[in-house]
């Protein structure tokens, strides 16, 4: 009788038993995964708005592979019930998360609390201001660009509606060469560029027309200065002025939509302790024309340092949540530039400077706080040149 197993078929046979077991092991195990998941608020007064309000927080789950993988962003949800909110002020509350999907543990979410403000829901017009994405095709530029309405009526809190001047309706041009008219959903912005969902906006959408032709495209674009050489010790300098302060450009879309600014020709610094003056030209890219003539007159101003002293601050903090406390900032120190007479400034100390990080409106979590001139504290005869950083990151946590 022959062999049926023979040593390859049996090596085979072991090989796919333990893949089979090993899938059956896998599929059993039980992993976690984090999403981000939407919150929204429900049961608030039709008068009412949350000022900031959280979209989003971070879900912890776990669960099968099989199960995971049918899980997304959006299969979790939780819910702010603001019933017991009747008017303004500043409150907090629990965050709920909604139904659960068969197969899935829900370990956690962060925060599961927060702290915001209510205001009455006021109304403003703004205008619409169009943004354009990708370039025209070659040899072709964008000689009009309208929107149909192109103001709105933004709705939200009264603190909210104070950042918004404006709303952004975003068209493609990518590639067109001839006029054509698109539908557009206008969108609010904060200063970061992200959605700003602390208001609404009547009417949500509209329409853009854009005029496309033959010919150059032209463009006005500031100047910034190019240097060589070195100041010598204890020289800096204050500012730079031009003359023009913008310069006219010509070239293709896509070149064109490449400058933020223009550099000059390189200005010689080396030996210079006063202030001067000297003449220029733009450093263009290939492709890029000045209309008129490319000249521009300098003048740099040159200061002594001798008069200011540099110093590393911890800041304080005023109007902080109630309840609430600062765990982490980051960075931890402030490097302040404070000018004022050479005598004084010998004997600095940082209970001469103060900075006052104003935490009003900041939430449980991380909060980015803009650092302004107004925060600080100096003693008489001294003043704040600079700063920097200008923004912080600030932990908050409730106090046990």
């Amino acid at each position: 009788m022959a062999r049926i197993f023979t040593l390859p078929v049996m090596r085979g046979l072991v090989l796919l038993i333990a893949m089979i077991v090993w899938v059956n092991v896998y599929a059993a195990t039980v992993h976690s995964q984090t999403l981000n998941s939407p919150v929204y608020i429900k049961n608030l007064a039709e008068d009412l708005a949350v000022v900031d309000p959280i979209t989003e927080v971070a879900t912890h789950i776990s669960g099968t592979p099989y199960a995971l993988g049918l899980i997304s962003d959006q299969t979790f949800s939780f819910a702010i019930d603001l019933a017991d909110v009747t008017k303004p002020g500043r409150y907090s509350a629990k965050i709920q998360n909604n139904a659960i999907p068969e197969g899935v543990k829900l370990i956690s979410w962060e925060p599961d609390e927060i702290v915001f403000d209510v205001d009455f829901i006021t109304t403003k017009i703004v205008p619409v201001v169009i943004e354009t994405d990708g370039w025209v095709a070659d040899s072709y530029s964008v000689k009009d660009v309208e929107v149909f309405p192109n103001q709105v009526t933004v709705h939200g809190a009264s603190a909210a509606l104070e950042l918004v001047s404006d709303v952004k309706a975003r068209v493609s041009i990518d590639g067109r060469s001839q006029r054509f008219t698109a539908p557009v959903t206008y969108k609010a912005e904060t200063a970061e560029g992200t959605v700003n969902h602390s208001v609404w906006i009547t009417p949500e959408s509209g329409e853009i027309s854009v005029e496309i032709d033959k010919g150059a495209s032209f463009r006005n674009l500031g100047l910034k200065a190019a240097f060589a050489g070195e100041l010598p010790g204890g020289f800096w300098i204050q500012e730079v002025i031009f003359e023009p302060q913008v310069m006219m450009v010509s070239g293709t879309q896509r070149k064109l939509d490449q400058l933020s600014y223009l550099f000059t020709t390189p200005i010689n610094l080396n030996g210079k302790t006063k202030s001067f003056k000297t003449q220029v030209a733009a450093n263009l890219p290939n492709g890029v024309k000045v209309v008129g003539e490319n000249l521009v007159l300098v003048n740099v101003i040159v200061q002594s340092s001798e008069g200011t002293r540099q110093i590393s601050i911890i800041p304080a903090y005023i109007n902080v949540t109630e309840g609430f406390g600062v765990t982490n900032i980051n960075p931890s120190s402030i490097k302040v530039m404070v000018a004022g007479n050479p005598e004084i400034l010998k004997g600095l100390s940082r209970s001469q400077v103060k900075l006052n990080l104003d935490l009003q409106g900041a939430l449980s979590g991380a909060n980015f706080v803009d650092i302004s001139k107004g925060m600080f504290e100096v003693s008489e005869g001294l003043s704040v040149v600079s700063f920097e950083p200008n923004r912080v990151e600030v932990i908050l946590s409730r106090l046990q």
